[in-house]
């Protein structure tokens, strides 16, 4: 709209925006993300991004909507949702997981122990109260929740979710590397380990190891899929 020498932008109170960024190559999206974002917050507009991006979800939003096949999973801060998924499928559309599948073997004031599948081998996660002894859950961790440890390092106390491994995989993604490890029992995991560390070469000895506090222990059966 033109009104006397100058231009007016008209401002909508509801801005839809149904993948606007879909079409544009990596580079470019990801300046776009910011600059839209920019210009939400200096006009105050709301705007509904639609997107299947998790990166754009995560960056562009306030609030986050997951939805699958038109039912809502879960509503929160970005932080939140990622950190602290609902659902198995909200945990697998935002970033990269592993799922152990388990029954609790014990709950404490402090941490719930969970055996997983096969009985090899049991995590410990935080306090959990509503689960109960027995009852089946997916134990969700994070590719970037996992560090990975040298043999040589100085001797210490080990605490929980502490594991020998062996990379059998490695990638380098610039920002990240990305490795698949696997425990002495078989069992494997994906990590992902900061871009600026030096890389461990396939077949090389290490150690996993996480915090109870990055593991999000959901109810549930079988386990979705994301973990070998």
């Amino acid at each position: 709209m033109r009104h006397g020498s100058g231009w007016w932008l008209l401002a909508p109170a509801l801005l839809l925006l149904d993948e606007p960024l879909s079409n544009l190559d990596a580079l470019l999206r990801d300046e776009m993300r910011v600059e839209l974002k920019r210009l939400q917050e200096r006009l105050g507009t709301t705007m509904i991004f639609v997107t299947h991006d998790q990166a754009e979800a995560l960056i562009l939003s306030d609030r986050v909507v997951v939805m699958e096949r038109g039912r809502v999973e879960q509503v929160g801060r970005p932080e939140e949702v990622y950190r602290r998924p609902a659902t198995p499928f909200v945990a697998r559309f935002l970033g990269r997981a592993n799922f152990l599948t388990g029954t609790v073997a014990g709950s404490e004031a402090d941490r719930t122990v969970v055996a997983l599948e096969g009985g090899d081998l049991s995590i410990v996660a935080g306090p959990r109260p509503g689960l109960a002894p027995g009852q089946p859950v997916h134990a969700v961790i994070r590719q970037e929740s996992i560090r990975l440890e040298s043999p040589g390092a100085e001797a210490g106390p080990v605490g929980p979710n502490h594991f020998a491994a062996t990379i059998v995989f490695h990638a380098f993604a610039g920002q990240a590397h990305h490795y698949v490890v696997q425990l002495a029992n078989g069992r494997e995991l994906e990590v992902a380990a900061p871009g600026t560390a030096v890389p461990l070469a396939r077949g090389a000895r290490t150690f996993v190891a996480w915090r109870p506090d990055d593991v999000v222990l959901l109810p549930g059966g079988a386990g979705p899929g994301g973990a070998r």
